[in-house]
């Protein structure tokens, strides 16, 4: 009963039909059959030549027609939803004057048009654009057959309005009462119109085996989330079998069904179908619990409330005021600017937080009405790595990769990470991770924790937002920051997402959300495994050669993996004073080593693709780097010693097949360092393979954005031993030998730190050196056996602390249960009478201080 001041849409034309031509109809009722010739009007054939057949006539251009026809398609006020191809004629006939009419199936029926107005002849039939060109008797009748009819429905905002009374506006109560459920009065400003009898034909309720559902109109970003009145919701008047929402709906709909079906949805639910990145999918969702000031934005930009109602609403809520005052400062501010790559074209020189950008993104935020992924959706370039053409990459790829390792590929470039994720989060929750806060590691670092974080917002792989827009962002979730790296001089400082603490125990965070049980499978451990077995292989048939060893690095890594849209704002954090939302994957989610592992082994077998069947080719499109290529000379204390010999065994058979062509190199791939090794002869086809296939799995380099391929840490001098993964392996002697960058680490730790000095040490310490030493140790099996004392030594400190803390709990819980048996006059005996206890015999001599016979005595 409540609606808006919009005029009603049973209202009366005031002439009768105008779009019949003007020949003179015979008297007599002419049927509107469904579609011309007897098809039905969505399944019509697109006519593929417009225009007369005169040759001597100038067609027109392929181009103009085109468009004209997209134009054509869009109008229309009926929609085709059957499924057959032949249906049974439907016999509409309406009185018009002295004669009959019938409608042109082409202009009425959305999505298809007319042939007659595509070539700029007259059409015969009556071309009618709305309910409105009709009088009160034919829409009446047109309405009763369209309702009765299961295949055709109204167009979205074309059907009659499902209203009974037209109010203008109703007020709300000042102050509003909380012992209510509802307002129980509503007032209105301006007289009603005119109600429309409950009997009458236009009525929804005349016709009882009718089906409504309501959608919304077509408003704009703003509005989306704005409250709106009954009379601004159409209705659309649907048969009883209709195929969507009828019981015995189909498993599946035509590509013509399905594009009708998707005409019928919101504007922004058609943008993220559409869209060829960062598409919707079902199997990603993420929601928050909604509180009050959720909806304090839709509440102030729909012109819901009356001034007087918002000066209440101020008085009350600081939040609101808050808003009102960030939208006046942002509805100034050009959001366009933050669209595309556009805003990251000065990453190389950028070495604090755009203003400008934060800004942009900010006023962008309030442009699509607080919505997370459409912001993402609206603002893309590096957020959803637009300049990727998935296609071109597919294509590319088919003939070298496996086709479930490409179906991932493409699943992840077009939708994103990860892969599985339906959760909703409680206010709770949200509350005691705000209230976190970040790690000591960035709280006692801010100019470090900013310096990182400017450098993960130029390149585009995390958003940055006003911070005071928090509290108004929905379905949003923070996560703890750390700061890794922070003493090690051979390591850049490098944020982390603690995507695995919890503030409290109840308290969910991001991992728990996310299994890595239903993400792509981790293969990289074992990589430099992989890598020596190559080399034994090489050795066993170059026995003589000079095997070099080399590796590259990837910018990025995870983050050039983005996440589905609708994820981004479950992976928000606070910053350097600011808001963040990750947009490429972080260091930290147990989805992402299984989503970017996809592209790394994409890349090794197209690297191998390459080196063996287009060897020229990779070679030329890669001269840029492998024309500085250096080879260590060789030093004078190895030249005197002989090449390590290497045994053919049943699993180790060379570097050639049964007919003698060489095989190309595996590329095992450790996280983001692509490493391989090869003879002189071939380690610039080797390096300039695993360069290109770098480029064609990822995309070319975009001039706003870092090139994949670390520059920074790109070394093509090869040599017979190289620092790989932290190991330094040795082809001439064919050991593995430990670097004196991670000897220095570990002496530096055990001595400098104080490790030998003191007499005690946490556990924390023990586990550090623990883990040291065992990542150290990993390739010398001697050196393995001195973790043995250590293993011990902790899981013994573990077991004593575990111990003595459930002793401790056990005792408190005693001492509870024995207070609540004490009167409230013998409280406050309670501390004078167990201390000289604790004193005396520790805090387990607690329980029988606290016996009542202890107290008894102690009270007399």
């Amino acid at each position: 009963m409540f609606a808006s001041s919009a005029t009603s849409a049973f209202r009366e034309p005031p002439t009768t039909w105008t779009a019949f031509s003007k020949d003179t109809r015979p008297t007599g009722s002419i049927p509107i059959k469904e579609a011309a010739g007897g098809a039905a009007p969505g399944k019509r054939t697109p006519v593929d030549s417009v225009g007369n057949d005169n040759s001597n006539k100038k067609k027109k251009s392929d181009d103009s027609v085109e468009r004209k026809r997209e134009a054509l398609k869009k109008k229309g006020f009926l929609l085709y939803t059957g499924t057959s191809s032949r249906v049974t004629p439907i016999d509409l006939t309406f009185p018009v004057g002295t004669g009959r009419g019938r409608l042109c199936i082409g202009h009425c029926f959305r999505g298809r048009n007319c042939k007659n107005s595509i070539s700029g002849t007259s059409c015969t039939y009556a071309h009618i654009d709305s309910l409105s060109n009709l009088s009160a008797e034919d829409k009446a009748n047109l309405i009763a057959a369209v309702a009765a009819t299961p295949t055709i429905s109204w167009a979205p905002g074309c059907g009659p309005a499902n209203t009974v009374h037209q109010l203008s506006s109703f007020a709300t109560c000042i102050p509003p009462s909380l012992a209510r459920p509802f307002i129980d009065s509503v007032t209105t400003h301006q007289p009603a119109t005119q109600p429309i009898a409950i009997d009458s034909p236009p009525s929804p309720t005349s016709t009882a085996a009718q089906l409504t559902t309501a959608s919304p109109l077509n408003i704009t970003m703003e509005e989306d989330f704005a409250f709106r009145t009954k009379s601004s919701i159409l209705a659309n008047v649907l048969g009883k079998k209709d195929p969507v929402l009828s019981k015995q709906a189909p498993t599946s709909l035509k590509i013509r069904e399905r594009e009708i079906l998707v005409d019928t949805l919101e504007q922004s639910v058609q943008d993220a179908l559409n869209s060829k990145y960062g598409k919707a999918t079902i199997a990603v969702s993420f929601m928050s619990e909604y509180v009050f000031r959720h909806i304090i934005p839709p509440l102030l930009t729909s012109g819901f409330l009356h001034p007087n109602d918002l000066q209440q609403l101020f008085k009350a809520s600081f939040l609101a005021e808050q808003f009102l005052q960030l939208q006046q400062h942002y509805k100034h501010i050009d959001h366009s600017t933050a669209i595309g790559y556009a805003p990251y074209r000065h990453y190389a020189t950028e070495t604090t937080l755009d203003q400008s950008r934060t800004s942009a993104v900010s006023a962008a935020l309030f442009h699509v009405g607080f919505s997370v992924p459409k912001l993402i959706r609206l603002l893309g370039g590096p957020h959803l790595a637009t300049h990727r053409d998935v296609d071109k990459i597919i294509r590319t790829l088919q003939d070298s990769v496996e086709p479930s390792i490409l179906r991932e590929l493409e699943r992840i470039f077009r939708h994103g990470s990860p892969k599985q994720c339906n959760v909703t989060s409680t206010e709770a929750n949200f509350l005691e991770f705000y209230r976190y806060g970040n790690h000591a590691s960035a709280v006692d670092n801010p100019e470090q924790l900013e310096s990182v974080h400017a450098k993960d917002a130029k390149r585009g792989f995390t958003l940055v937002l006003d911070r005071r827009l928090l509290p108004f962002i929905r379905d949003l979730h923070l996560t703890p920051l750390g700061i890794v790296d922070l003493d090690n001089p051979w390591k850049s400082d490098r944020p982390v997402f603690d995507s695995s603490l919890r503030p409290k125990p109840w308290s969910m965070a991001i991992n728990d959300w996310t299994n890595k049980n239903e993400e792509p499978q981790v293969r990289f451990p074992g990589s430099f495994v992989r890598l020596l077995h190559w080399i034994w292989n090489l050795r066993i048939s170059y026995p003589t050669e000079r095997i070099l060893i080399g590796d590259n690095d990837i910018t990025g890594a995870f983050r050039l993996i983005k996440y589905v849209p609708e994820a981004v704002p479950m992976h928000g954090y606070v910053a350097s004073g600011y808001l963040g939302l990750a947009t490429g994957q972080t260091f930290g989610d147990n989805s992402s080593p299984g989503n970017f592992e996809v592209a790394a082994i994409a890349r090794q077998h197209h690297a191998s693709f390459l080196w063996h069947h287009k060897p020229s080719e990779v070679l030329l499109r890669a001269n840029e780097y492998v024309s500085n290529m250096r080879i260590q000379p060789v030093r004078p204390s190895s030249a005197l010693q002989c090449f390590a010999g290497a045994n053919y065994d049943s699993l180790n058979h060379g570097v050639f097949d049964s007919d003698g062509e060489r095989l190309p190199p595996p590329f095992p791939h450790q996280v983001d360092d692509c490493m391989f090794a090869d003879i002189p002869e071939y380690i610039r086809l080797t390096s300039a393979a695993s360069i290109v296939a770098l480029e064609d799995v990822f995309g070319p380099k975009h001039p706003c954005q870092e090139s994949v391929l670390s520059i920074e840490k790109l070394d093509m001098e090869y040599g017979e031993d190289r620092l790989v993964v932290g190991q330094c392996p040795n082809t001439r002697r064919m050991v593995v030998e430990l670097s004196p960058r991670r000897r220095e680490k570990l002496l530096s730790y055990i001595e400098t730190e104080g490790w030998l000095s003191p007499r005690h040490a946490s556990m924390r310490q023990v586990a550090t050196v623990m883990g040291m030493v065992d990542s150290t140790a990993e390739y010398f099996p001697w050196a393995r056996a001195q973790l043995f004392p250590l293993h011990d030594r902790l899981r013994h400190a573990i077991k004593h602390a575990y111990t003595r803390a459930k002793a401790d709990m056990r005792v408190k819980q005693n001492v509870d249960n024995l207070k609540r048996q004490l009167p409230q006059a013998r409280s406050a005996l309670i501390p004078s009478t167990v201390a000289p206890w604790q004193n005396l015999y520790g805090a387990t001599a607690t329980v029988s201080a606290l016996t009542p016979s202890a107290l008894q005595h102690s009270a007399s």
